[in-house]
């Protein structure tokens, strides 16, 4: 093998000081600079080994290979070392490390073995990971109690695949400048997501077995929600959707009783800080469905823009219902809107209405029969 210089290794060198001093790590710089001079030496002997390139081709690549290797340590630092990194189109990918198992015949068509395994993550500090990195998290399971990432300024690109959260999860950032996703996970606790997505935000076919808060966000181009159940009522009041808004086969599993729990349980637990009334929250929560309902009519989806307008008129039913002072227009609306859920729940159940269509001419012949 040819190897390099003394003078060429000083080149390396120099090189690599430059953009590791200039780099903002928590790691001991001069063992880095080592570890990247190493790197570099090792791929520069070998490539003009076979005549691939010249170590100045290598030497454009120093600030790619510092980025790819100080971010590795930092992110390993961070989660610990039993996770799989990988770095591949500017993206960190953070996986569980394979096991290697003894082969048996017997279990080559299980589906445990099609089973895949689950990478834990502990509590820790993650707001400077999502600050400096984009990150792809597959098949993470993060125990976290209470993962709070505390406000950051501009947020890179933060994706998660088949990941379960067991805690409650607070991110509050002002801007996502690259992908946002969290497409087929799992949440236990409550979520809490308050920013603006620059580019798509992707929670396909995830599951919010509690609360959800989206509150005062800011959509710039496609919100896709396609798949996702919630299992309680989301709150995304007061959230923009300037781009397109995907809630195809999103299950919303609440009626109106399960609306009104909701409002006033949030009412209860929130007023202790707050002296808002409970229709205040009530209207906060219509302004959730008269969103989804406004971006889903300016994407001509009026079928499903007919579900959330339901249950923004349950909103409105709850809210004149829960008026200490109520004008005589109040009480005509409100029953109004009683008797339009009774009959029919706001023209989205056929049954009902049919039921109703029943009735009523059922009604009119009694009527008819006793003129």
């Amino acid at each position: 093998m040819k190897h390099l210089t003394k003078e060429q290794e000083q080149e390396i060198w120099d090189k690599v000081s430059k953009e590791v001093e200039n780099f903002d790590t928590f790691l001991d710089k001069s063992q880095c600079i080592d570890e990247i001079c190493r790197k570099i030496k090792s791929i520069s002997e070998g490539m003009v080994q076979l005549s691939w390139t010249t170590l100045d081709e290598t030497l454009k690549r120093t600030k790619e290979i510092t980025y790819e290797l100080i971010g590795t340590k930092e992110i390993r630092a961070t989660l610990g070392e039993y996770v799989s990194i990988q770095y591949n189109s500017n993206t960190f990918c953070i996986m569980p490390k394979p096991k290697i198992q003894p082969y048996d015949e017997n279990q080559q068509d299980s589906k445990d073995l099609q089973k895949q395994d689950m990478c834990p993550i502990s509590c820790c500090d993650l707001s400077i990971l999502f600050r400096k990195y984009p990150l792809l998290f597959m098949n993470c399971v993060f125990q976290c109690e209470n993962l709070n990432t505390h406000f950051i300024e501009n947020l890179n690109k933060l994706c998660f695949i088949q990941c379960e959260f067991k805690g409650k999860i607070t991110l509050t950032f002002k801007e996502c400048l690259d992908v946002f996703l969290m497409s087929h996970c799992t949440f236990e606790k409550p979520l809490t997501i308050h920013g603006k997505f620059k580019e798509n935000a992707d929670f396909n076919n995830s599951i919010f077995q509690d609360s959800v808060d989206f509150s005062q966000c800011e959509f710039e181009k496609t919100a896709n929600f396609y798949g996702v159940e919630f299992k309680k009522v989301p709150n995304f009041s007061q959230t923009q959707f300037s781009g397109r808004l995907n809630v195809v086969n999103t299950t919303l599993d609440f009626n109106f009783k399960s609306l009104n729990e909701k409002i006033k349980q949030e009412h209860r637990q929130q007023n202790t800080n707050s002296k808002k009334s409970l229709v205040h929250f009530v209207n906060d929560f219509r302004d959730s469905f008269r969103g989804f309902k406004s971006a889903l009519i300016k994407d001509n989806n009026l079928l499903d823009a007919s579900n959330f307008h339901k249950y923004e008129l349950y909103s409105k039913e709850i809210e004149l219902d829960s008026k200490e002072t109520k004008t005589q227009k109040d009480t005509i609306d409100y029953w109004q809107l009683w008797l339009y859920r009774k009959l029919c729940d706001h023209h989205t159940d056929i049954l009902k209405s049919f039921h109703s269509l029943m009735l009523v001419i059922g009604l009119f012949g009694l009527m008819s029969l006793v003129v």
